[in-house]
């Protein structure tokens, strides 16, 4: 009578969707009999995968946040020159200063066609921005040696960088006569530099090694007594 009675109870907990081997509330634990089904009700099946979605989430969030940590990291831990190697000198001008760090090859003459190789590896990890900084040839302390704005910028001379990576592929590249470049100047001091915008703001990796070609291929006839230094220059903070 009493197998009878717990038989009984099994197929009505089971149709109900409850297991007959813990029912609160009857102030009775019934233990399944052997081949019977020890299904969970669809309430606890729903708590279970609830927790079992909530512990994804929860993990997920974890590596998100372990990412953002490593990517900050590597954005803003402070750049040493000594991580620089190669034929240019580095130099830094100060966290507030624009451009902030200073990568200066050796001179270039614009009076004779020349061609300069130059290797560098451990750029600083900013935007970079090559210029031609003008250097005089002539004496400096006489004005009227010194070019001016208007020869300057009408130069025909003709210049070709190429920037290639340690795959010997080419990353950035400008040439042509240096009247097409752009010319910064500052008349009070007669001094400037040339840039081309397929050099600026340039995104070279701070692990891999660069070879800097500069080549100067035609010399026009206006050409001045001058000379040309290439200096690889970014970071820091502009102000507004």
């Amino acid at each position: 009578t009493v197998h009878r009675g717990l038989s009984r109870f099994s197929r009505f907990t089971a149709k109900m969707g409850l297991s007959p081997s813990a029912v609160k509330g009857t102030g009775t634990y019934f233990r399944p009999f052997k081949g019977e089904n020890m299904c969970l009700s669809p309430v606890r099946e729903r708590l279970r995968a609830e927790r079992i979605m909530k512990r994804k989430i929860v993990f997920a969030a974890i590596l998100l946040a372990i990412a953002a940590m490593y990517v900050a990291i590597v954005q803003f831990w402070p750049y040493s020159e000594k991580n620089y190697r190669g034929d240019g000198v580095i130099s830094d001008s100060g966290f507030w200063s624009y451009p902030r760090y200073h990568i200066r090859f050796s001179e270039v003459s614009l009076t004779a066609p020349s061609q300069h190789c130059f290797k560098s590896a451990g750029l600083p990890p900013a935007l970079l921005t090559l210029t031609l900084n003008l250097v005089y040839k002539g004496n400096n302390n006489n004005p009227s040696e010194l070019a001016t704005y208007d020869e300057l910028n009408k130069l025909a001379t003709c210049v070709s960088v190429t920037i290639i990576d340690e795959n010997g592929d080419i990353a950035y590249a400008a040439s042509g006569p240096l009247r097409d470049w752009v010319l910064s100047w500052m008349s009070a001091a007669c001094i400037g530099a040339y840039w081309h915008p397929d050099l600026r703001d340039m995104k070279l990796g701070s692990k891999k090694t660069y070879v800097l070609k500069i080549a100067v291929t035609e010399i026009g006839e206006d050409s001045a007594a001058i000379a040309v230094v290439p200096i690889i220059e970014g970071g820091g903070n502009e102000l507004p």
